[in-house]
């Protein structure tokens, strides 16, 4: 599909989700890191009869009847890992029904099996001397991208490629990536966010928040980096955020303008990347007992303080993974985690029982510092929360997330200075 007939928003008035949407690929292909029509392409999906079509423009109105995604090419994924200083590749295949297991910090694919029928997707690799891999279900690709009914190979395989080595290096520090790679990131997460959309999502706060976010340009930009780098995207997405909150609380309109004047300039001044994927902050609702006065606040996310102990602590390196019970797992808090398994991707539930996840964070004086935490608590944590991601197909990925935080939690945020080069962690 060629993706050429864009809306010119005005940004100082308010705007439908689907406006900023447009606007927001349109932004994306204007960018020169990775070249819109030769690494990557729109594709464009009939929603009732979940077909590829061809459409030379494009508007608004038409997400209605049509869902649209970025899907990376063949030819755009060898860019990225060819010119991405650092990353060693040793594999990134496709699975039909292989069995994969997890060999010192590695997956390792066992022959190919005579069914045809494709299960999945591995990365695996080096990034600055460090073990990275990645592993995505079929099943997992097609959730993540709204695309349950989708049978065009050639698309699900390009999902599948891209989501495995987007997991292998979705922790690493981005201060140290290229822009290319960076670029593909957010190709990626802005796909996520397109389908990142309750039923308590209301249209008319959004337009509301965009409103306000939009008259504060000039200030939002001087005030925050992250903002002044893609302000329509940080506009979106804490528009966004505000009228999820907006439908689950049945806010009033004038007072979603007041708590999006008050967000948007905490959101700048922590310089904020308010992304609901893989942003560094969130809103948090809180409401006082004796008034019921409601009062939003910017929170850092998981990911957020990821990249302040990159920053601050000195961390270079983050192993986490979910493990269970027929898994090969010795843990030690202060000692490198050891962590294989012969069925990795888990077919036909060879692995047992999930019993926990761990994170193990490595700094660059060496030392280490592993959270194990167990079924029991990530239970506690799933029924308490209003997030059914806890349960089904990525639920391991939630244990690993809370497992970092647990980590980040107890870690020790003294910045630590390298005393021997780093080669790796063993």
């Amino acid at each position: 599909m060629i993706f050429s007939a864009f809306s010119n928003l005005d940004l100082h008035k308010s705007f439908t989700l689907n406006d900023a949407i447009i606007q927001a690929y349109a932004n994306m292909a204007s960018r020169q890191s990775l070249v819109f029509g030769e690494h990557y392409s729109y594709e464009a999906f009939n929603r009732l009869t979940n077909t590829s079509e061809s459409i030379s423009g494009f508007n608004s109105k038409m997400l209605n009847d049509y869902f649209v995604m970025p899907v990376i090419s063949a030819g755009g994924l060898s860019f990225i890992r060819d010119n991405t200083e650092h990353l060693k590749v040793t594999a990134h295949n496709l699975l039909r029904e292989d069995t994969i297991s997890l060999n010192h910090h590695s997956l390792v694919k066992s022959d190919t099996p005579s069914s045809m029928r494709i299960t999945g997707c591995m990365f695996c690799g080096e990034y600055r001397g460090n073990p990275i891999y990645g592993y995505v279900s079929i099943d997992e690709a097609l959730a993540l991208a709204g695309l349950s009914e989708i049978t065009d190979m050639r698309i699900i395989n390009a999902l599948l490629f891209e989501t495995a080595m987007y997991r292998a290096m979705q922790r690493v520090d981005r201060v140290l990536l290229p822009e290319h790679f960076i670029q593909f990131q957010e190709l990626h997460e802005l796909r996520n966010f397109v389908h990142f959309r309750s039923n308590t999502f209301n249209h008319e706060a959004f337009k509301a928040a965009s409103e306000v976010i939009s008259s504060r340009e000039d200030y939002l930009r001087a005030t925050s980096k992250v903002w002044n780098r893609d302000f329509h995207a940080q506009l979106t997405f804490l528009s966004f955020s505000i009228a999820e909150l907006a439908g689950k609380r049945n806010v009033p309109l004038d007072e979603i303008r007041l708590i999006t004047y008050k967000t948007a300039g905490d959101a700048a001044s922590e310089n904020a990347n308010m992304s609901p994927i893989n942003g560094s902050h969130y809103l948090l609702a809180l409401t006082e007992e004796e008034s019921q006065t409601l009062s939003v606040v910017v929170r850092e996310t998981v990911n957020g303080r990821l990249k302040r102990c990159y920053d601050k602590a000195g961390l270079v390196h983050v192993k986490a993974d979910a493990v269970y019970s027929n898994d090969d797992f010795d843990f030690d808090s202060k000692q490198p985690v050891r962590h294989l398994t012969s069925s990795y991707n888990n077919l036909n539930g060879k692995r047992g029982n999930f019993i926990g996840a761990y994170c193990s964070l490595v700094f660059n004086d060496q030392s280490i510092h592993s959270e194990f935490v167990d079924s029991q608590e990530i239970l506690e944590i799933a029924e308490c929360s209003e997030i059914d991601t806890w349960e089904g197909i990525f639920a391991d990925r939630m244990s690993i997330k809370h497992a970092i935080s647990s980590a980040l939690s107890t870690c020790d945020w003294d910045h630590k200075t390298p005393t021997v080069p780093i080669h790796g962690y063993h």
